[in-house]
Parts: structure tokens; sequence; C-alpha cells
């Protein structure tokens, strides 16, 4: 039996049904790929906007000693009473890497600390955007 595909003829049907079955199964499987990846995206990223651990983080040299230093922006921490208020905490590294206490002593910030304008209130997410 002859079969016209695009003008052209094909002898043999059961091969021709072979490879539309091969085909057809690829293109499920490709379909099937792609609504994982974008189900897995989209989890992963409300879990990260959703979650307690939410930090964000600039590494540079603030201090200008020639060694990486981070910022850490902490969007939940809370500041006595007041949830989600928000914290800026730096490490300073050395030759050796980061290290809270050498040579300078970790800093963390609040909108309470010292020569940080504003005042701390509830839900402020201080930290957030990192400068």
């Amino acid at each position: 039996m002859k079969i016209y595909n695009k003008l052209k003829i094909i002898e043999n049907v059961q091969a021709y049904q072979q490879y539309r079955f091969f085909k057809d199964t690829l293109d499920k499987i490709r379909i099937l790929g792609i609504i994982f990846s974008l189900t897995l995206l989209s989890f992963l990223s409300i879990t990260f906007l959703f979650s307690d651990v939410n930090a964000i983080e600039i590494k540079a040299d603030f201090n200008g000693d020639g060694n990486d230093d981070v910022a850490i922006g902490i969007v939940t921490e809370d500041v006595g009473s007041m949830k989600d208020a928000g914290a800026v905490q730096v490490l300073y590294g050395s030759s050796s890497g980061l290290s809270a206490t050498s040579p300078i002593a970790d800093q963390f910030w609040t909108q309470d600390s010292t020569n940080v304008d504003d005042a701390t209130e509830g839900f402020d997410r201080f930290g957030w955007p990192l400068g």
C-alpha cells in the first residue's frame, strides 16, 4: 500500500507508523520536560521568596585591605519586638578568608544603629536591596 506524504510516496506503511510514533513520543517528552523545568523554577523562586532564611549577599572590599568582605542583608531578622525589621551583617576578609573576629570584628546593623537613618519598624525588611 502506498501513502502520499508531502508529495512523496511512502512504500512501507509500518516504517512510517513507527517513525510517527517515535516522533510524537519525543515531542511529548520535550513538552513534559519543559513543563517540569518551568514548574521546578517556579517552585524554587516561590520557596526563596517565602523562606525564613531570605538573605542577600554582596561581595566587595569594603575596608580597602585587598581582601574580599561580605555584606549580608538579613531581611527576616526580628529586632526586639519588631518582626521582620531586617538587618545587615558585614564579615571582613583576611588572607585566610572570611572571619567574624579577625582582622576586624564583624558588624551588625539595624535601623536603630548609630549613623543609620530612620528607626526600626516591623516588616521594614531593612537590608533587602543592599545598596
